[in-house]
């Protein structure tokens, strides 16, 4: 069971923004982080806390930028999370680690351990971090930025109607700094990052993911050299909430191959 009087809030300082980690204390030697999807809260994940709590402390960070956060003081892109991320690994002296990162998680932790070798072991869930090879997106990609240099041109108000009519409606709710932010960090490919991870590394997605679609995964299964793909039938982007006790069981058992009795 979790100690709920050992779950608590802190804040902390990056380049001069305050943001905000759960530390989940259980005075354990071993340490995971947890690193939440795009606009996703630190409640999100609670499904696992129970879990990892058996092995391990736990810290849960609230990107800035992310709902009820401060956003960074101008556009950033990825590597603004990674070394969020390595200043924390550093500043809490944290070893014995292993990182969860679902969906834009997966790419903080994807890029952090291939550059800065941070963590003993990864766990990603859905991960993104690949572009898109479908063909009917790049076209509608295509048409969209055709339009757009063509309204800039003649037509301020079409170019205002298009750039409000364009993106998912979560996308819309963004900031101005924060749509240029995501749009950055989408474009990054971490393709070449892949081949230098070297730790062990378990793969956990969805077989109706359509964010992150398998194909994905069958690729980071194959460019990462230590790594395991497990398919969770019928689950979609967010497999750890649709199919909890499925997705506990292969926690447990992960946690129980990597660290065992030893924590």
């Amino acid at each position: 069971m979790i100690n709920m009087n050992k779950y608590v809030k802190k804040k902390r300082k990056f380049n001069g923004i305050e943001y905000e980690y759960i530390s989940i204390s259980n005075e354990k030697k071993n340490n995971t982080i947890v690193l939440p999807g795009w606009q996703q809260n630190v409640e999100t994940y609670e499904t696992m806390y129970k879990t990892i709590s058996k092995y391990s402390n736990i810290y849960i960070i609230h990107f800035p930028g992310f709902i009820n956060t401060v956003e960074p003081n101008r556009i950033v892109g990825l590597d603004y999370y990674v070394l969020l991320v390595k200043d924390l690994i550093e500043g809490l002296n944290l070893c014995n680690l292993l990182i969860i990162g679902h969906s834009f998680g997966g790419r903080v932790a994807i890029k952090l351990q291939s550059i800065y070798k941070s963590a003993d072991y990864l766990l990603l869930v859905s991960s993104a971090g690949i572009k898109s090879k479908n063909i009917l997106t790049k076209i509608k990609i295509l048409k969209y930025k055709v339009k757009k240099k063509i309204y800039k041109k003649i037509n301020k108000v079409k170019l205002q109607k298009l750039i409000e009519e364009s993106g998912s409606k979560d996308f819309k709710q963004l900031s101005y700094v924060m749509k240029k932010t995501f749009i950055k960090i989408v474009n990054e490919d971490l393709t070449k990052h892949l081949k230098k991870i070297d730790v062990p590394v378990l793969l956990m997605w969805g077989s109706q993911d359509k964010t992150t679609p398998l194909w994905m995964a069958k690729k980071f299964s194959k460019k990462i050299k230590n790594s395991q793909l497990i398919v969770l039938k019928g689950c979609r982007h967010f497999s750890f909430l649709e199919s909890k006790g499925q997705f506990n069981i292969i926690l447990n058992a992960f946690y129980q191959n990597i660290w065992g009795d030893s924590y």
